[in-house]
């Protein structure tokens, strides 16, 4: 009965992990005509004061295209979160904001019924830094 318990409940974990992840279709999120707004949180570890850093990045350019490759790439293996963070930066445009921490990214939307989601995944360190070195 033991071995039974210990079988029943790995699956249970596997359902239970593979059903947590989401895909993502930034088709309908990302308006490839329109610029994306990179906003970069700068914090002195001394004084604790910051400053935050503001430009656009405009379609066609090298940037804009990287970041176009990356979601491409990153469209499966989303997970649900309810945490708040406080990133790094941010990339956004008017129907989505995707907060970046270094290892991992928490992307908000509403979808077009208006529910809003928020998904978090863990990306490679250097993933995005085109954008936020």
């Amino acid at each position: 009965m033991h071995s039974f318990k210990k079988i029943l409940l790995t699956i249970i974990v596997a359902i239970v992990f593979t059903a947590c992840k989401n895909e993502v279709d930034f088709s309908q999120l990302i308006d490839p005509t329109k610029p994306l707004n990179v906003s970069i949180y700068f914090q002195d570890k001394r004084t604790f004061e910051g400053e935050e850093r503001l430009f656009e990045i405009t379609p066609g350019t090298e940037d804009y295209n990287l970041f176009l490759e990356w979601v491409k790439k990153n469209e499966k293996g989303w997970n649900t979160t309810y945490a708040i963070y406080e990133p790094r930066g941010m990339i956004y445009q008017d129907n989505f904001e995707l907060n970046y921490m270094g290892y991992f990214v928490v992307l908000k939307y509403k979808d077009q019924a208006g529910k809003s989601h928020r998904y978090n995944k863990v990306i490679g360190e250097s993933s995005l830094d085109f954008l936020f070195d």
